[in-house]
């Protein structure tokens, strides 16, 4: 509960399968059936971070693990700069016929150029990437100096596996992070970030943080 991160190396292998399965994942159908309430939802906790930041309409922003397309929907009938990346490829579609700018790929180092995007959103996407270290080192590199971070995650002590017996068994099994508030704090320390906002409910925790202009040596 009070360690810096719980964490584990992943076998190649494991990864090579999993992407298979995010490329080619069927949970989704068109329309979705949420797809109004959802939008809502995102744009909740978008609201809480444009409260704190100058975000203008020619800022850009990435969804980061962009679904099919929630948030980018409302975003963009508000008019914000906004572009989606997504590894489902059945996501990316449905984004796509709602006429999203979005990517389906996985994030990596040269995907964005540096400096280039003001926020990055990533709501309940983080309990299941496998490079969590490599993917804050990204956002890093590609955000502005003093760009924003917004994410959302599951709560660790509300996860339906945390409650069993072999929990920690269970997560060999799949990836799926857990966190504690304390070990997301310690997690952006480490990358270069401040936290301006940390907010939990049972429904998850909510993280702002910014981007710092002179990285520390830790």
């Amino acid at each position: 509960m009070n360690c810096l991160l719980v964490s584990r190396k992943i076998d190649p292998k494991f990864i090579k399968s999993l992407k298979k399965i995010f490329f080619h994942n069927d949970g989704y159908s068109f329309p979705p059936t949420n797809y109004k309430a959802r939008s809502d939802k995102n744009f909740y906790f978008f609201k809480q971070l444009s409260k704190i930041t100058n975000i203008t309409k020619k800022d850009e922003i990435l969804d980061f693990g962009s679904g099919y397309g929630a948030l980018l929907e409302i975003l963009n009938k508000k008019k914000y700069k906004v572009i989606g990346i997504e590894p489902s490829n059945k996501n990316y579609k449905i984004s796509k016929k709602l006429n999203h700018k979005v990517l389906n790929k996985y994030l990596d180092s040269n995907t964005f150029k540096p400096n280039r995007f003001k926020i990055i959103v990533s709501l309940y996407v983080f309990t299941y990437i496998y490079n969590i270290f490599e993917i804050l080192n990204i956002f890093n590199k590609i955000l502005k100096n003093n760009g924003y971070v917004l994410i959302r995650v599951h709560r660790y002590k509300f996860s339906n596996s945390y409650r069993q017996h072999n929990h920690f068994g269970l997560l060999n099994k799949g990836v799926s992070n857990h966190f504690s508030n304390h070990s997301l704090k310690n997690l952006f320390m480490i990358h270069n970030f401040s936290l301006i906002l940390l907010k939990s409910n049972i429904d998850g925790t909510t993280i702002i943080a910014k981007k710092l202009n002179i990285r520390k040596v830790v």
